[in-house]
């Protein structure tokens, strides 16, 4: 056990409160918590898959480059799915310089389609070039 001492003003308040016990440890208290708008996490990677993605590079500013990335996704069921497409942009040594999402994308089963970022990344000069694109299907 410690003893902590009282501050001053408190100790000439109550003169018969000079001092109080305080334990050292915390090993019998409890932690609650309130969970709240819970969902199910469903997985997507079954419902789409990306056959090919890769960057292109935009207009270049005196400050910086534009870059938006593209991939190709086929179904692999035969409904529609509707995703979301995060691109992480990765330079040579496999370094992520840059990320950005698509919009809302209903991909069909009769069709390949072909998804960007809703608005491209900018890299400022000086960073590395990137020269791949990892393409996450998400919900």
């Amino acid at each position: 056990m410690r003893v902590a001492t009282l501050p001053v003003a408190v100790a000439r308040a109550f003169p018969q409160k000079l001092r109080a016990t305080v334990p050292r440890t915390v090993t019998h208290l409890q932690v609650t918590s309130r969970t709240w708008s819970v969902a199910p996490v469903s997985s997507t990677r079954s419902l789409v898959a990306v056959l090919e993605a890769g960057p292109i590079e935009g207009q270049h500013f005196e400050y910086g480059t534009d870059w938006d990335a593209y991939a190709r996704l086929k179904p692999t069921t035969s409904r529609d799915a509707d995703v979301r497409l995060f691109f992480r942009f990765l330079s040579a040594d496999s370094v992520q310089v840059a990320t950005c999402e698509s919009d809302q994308l209903r991909v069909e089963p009769e069709v390949i389609l072909k998804a960007t970022c809703s608005s491209p990344a900018v890299l400022v000069n000086g960073m590395p070039r990137p020269v791949l694109v990892e393409a996450e299907v998400r919900r």
